[in-house]
């Protein structure tokens, strides 16, 4: 796995780790490294037993810090390994102009919107009405015979009514006929 991989993959997986700060870590572990493979050694016929002290001393420093980027980087892979990446995709079902519209191209674009709409409308309408024919036609029954048994209702009420007026009519025309004493 290759510096730009692992810096890559870092930048990714990781949302909390910014670049800057892996691409320092890749470069401070290259420099100890280096210091660890190729120690400096500026006059060798001066080296004392305590330039050689301090030296292994420091070798030993650089050695833990090498280590210890090593562990950081494998606790990214680990990271990088475990991580869940989620992208969402969304198409577009018009595509809209990126050039600023003229005043006629929004009206003209606004106005075949607003046709696009009220076809959506009826077209959804259309299905509601299709798709919920038998509750409709479920309904429709129910309520005709409801207005069909009121509408029975009010002309046996009306034909009582009839009744009763013809029964007191002949009964006043049978009382004005009658002889009078």
């Amino acid at each position: 796995m290759n510096k730009k991989h692992i810096i890559l993959s870092l930048a990714i997986a990781l949302g909390s780790l910014t670049l800057s700060a892996q691409n320092d870590g890749m470069n401070n572990l290259r420099d100890y490294f280096e210091q660890y493979t190729n120690p400096n050694f500026p006059n060798l016929k001066k080296i004392t037993v305590e330039d050689i002290i301090t030296v292994q001393d420091r070798l030993t420093y650089v050695r833990y810090e090498i280590e210890s980027y090593e562990a950081i980087l494998r606790t990214y892979d680990d990271q990088i390994a475990l991580s869940t990446v989620s992208l969402s995709v969304n198409e577009v079902e018009k595509e809209t102009p990126v050039e600023k519209e003229t005043f006629g191209q929004e009206v003209s674009r606004r106005f075949k919107e607003s046709l696009e709409s009220v076809g959506d409308f009826f077209r959804d309408l259309g299905a509601w009405l299709f798709g919920s024919a038998p509750e409709i036609i479920v309904v429709l029954v129910f309520l005709g015979v409801h207005v069909l048994i009121v509408i029975l209702i009010v002309k046996g009420i009306k034909r009582r009514v009839r009744k009763n007026r013809e029964k007191a009519q002949k009964a006043r025309e049978a009382q004005n006929n009658a002889p009078k004493e």
